[in-house]
């Protein structure tokens, strides 16, 4: 049986195949902050990783026959950060993940096999951070949107058909400024209860295909500053509504093939420095009213059909 340093603070273990199992004794690290896993061959954790009471950080990543997880990770009091990303053989979590009381930060990523996330989510008080992504999930869990602590949202690789349904109450979360929805090929709507995040400050959509509009609840947000819609091949236009986003400084649209024309409102943008709509073939002309826009500084029009308008002022890139 291997004997670990009693002071040991770091287990990193990396792009071991052969490596199927820890040994019991791990548990024994009790100084251990760090347990790094990555590119492993293990079937399992040892239950004696919930006896890692320092723990602060556990990253599994691309261990691809990793099955299940030790009920017992729910006893890791001191964990802050949580990373499973390309676990492809892990079709479950535990209930006892939402246990950790201490974790900030939970990243779930490229795990293939799993189809749904734990409906106890919201249980993780003091979470701050939560990135979803696998093309596996078929559902997200209506409580995710009672964590009130949430400051960052990120939904990533979503391919099946899946909704955000307006059940996920957005307006539980009163202190999310970053949410990103990317290469979610299986959504085609955003809730109309997006409009209740009034303190979001960053909206980043990419790759979403089959996504046609945006929801005109989201003049609501009134502390956004930053949209990027990006890769949206079927959105047509965005809502007339987005001229009330007062604090709005960067809109960048990219690659929204469809996308045939700017709202008129777009001219009562005051705040608005960065105006960026590249390789959207469909667009032939920009709204008069993006000459009324007392702060824009930018303008970036490459590989579109537009040809005249009139800014003053500002740099303007058209190729």
């Amino acid at each position: 049986m291997p004997q670990y340093p009693s002071a040991l603070h770091t287990l990193h273990i990396s792009m071991c195949p052969t490596l199927t199992e820890l040994p019991e004794s791990i548990g024994e690290l009790a100084a251990l902050e760090t347990l790094c896993l990555l590119g492993c061959g293990l079937t399992a954790l040892p239950d004696s990783i919930g006896q890692l009471t320092a723990l602060r950080r556990l990253a599994l990543e691309d261990c691809m026959a990793l099955t299940a997880l030790p009920d017992s990770i729910g006893q890791l009091t001191a964990l802050q950060t949580l990373t499973i990303d390309g676990c492809t053989a892990l079709t479950a979590l535990p209930d006892s993940i939402c246990e950790l009381a201490a974790l900030t930060e939970l990243t779930i990523d490229a795990c293939w096999g799993l189809t749904a996330l734990p409906d106890g989510i919201h249980q993780l008080a003091a979470l701050k951070s939560l990135s979803v992504g696998g093309k596996g999930l078929t559902v997200l869990p209506d409580s995710i949107g009672q964590l009130a602590a949430l400051e960052t949202l990120g939904f990533y690789g979503l391919q099946r058909r899946i909704a955000l349904p307006n059940s996920i109450r957005f307006g539980q979360l009163a202190a999310l400024e970053e949410f990103f929805v990317r290469g979610c090929g299986g959504l085609d709507a955003l809730p109309y209860s997006i409009g209740q995040l009034t303190a979001l400050k960053t909206l980043d959509i990419m790759n979403c295909r089959r996504l046609t509009e945006l929801p005109d609840s989201i003049c609501q947000l009134t502390a956004l500053e930053t949209l990027i819609v990006c890769g949206c091949q079927g959105l047509t236009a965005l809502p007339d509504s987005i001229g009330q986003l007062a604090a709005l400084r960067n809109l960048v649209v990219r690659k929204c093939e469809a996308l045939t024309a700017l709202p008129e409102s777009i001219g009562q943008l005051a705040a608005l420095r960065k105006l960026e709509v590249r390789n959207c073939d469909a667009l032939t002309a920009l709204p008069a009213s993006i000459g009324q826009l007392p702060a824009l500084q930018h303008i970036n029009i490459a590989g579109t059909r537009c040809t005249s308008f009139s800014v003053h002022g500002c740099l303007v890139v058209c190729q």
